[in-house]
């Protein structure tokens, strides 16, 4: 394997909870916490709870490792 595993950051998403679980390389679980919603959630709304989850993450990790290119205030920030 060119570039091992680490870590991993796993987050499931049910109609009752949201678990988190950071992992090691291998997979095993070092950590983790479930959060429950206050009411169970239809399908729809828990599919929608992991999209927001997801877009929130990528904002984050894209603005750490980009800087402020991601928030286009950067040297090598698009302009129109």
């Amino acid at each position: 394997m060119v570039n091992p595993v680490e870590a991993k950051v796993i987050i499931e998403i049910s109609r009752k909870y949201v678990s988190l679980f950071r992992c090691d390389g291998t997979g095993a679980i070092l950590d983790y916490d479930h959060f429950a919603f206050p009411v169970r959630l239809d399908r729809q709304d828990a599919v929608s709870e992991a999209v927001d989850i997801f877009a929130r993450l990528y904002d984050h990790v894209n603005t750490v490792l980009n800087g402020d290119s991601a928030r286009g205030t950067g040297p090598d920030a698009k302009t129109d």
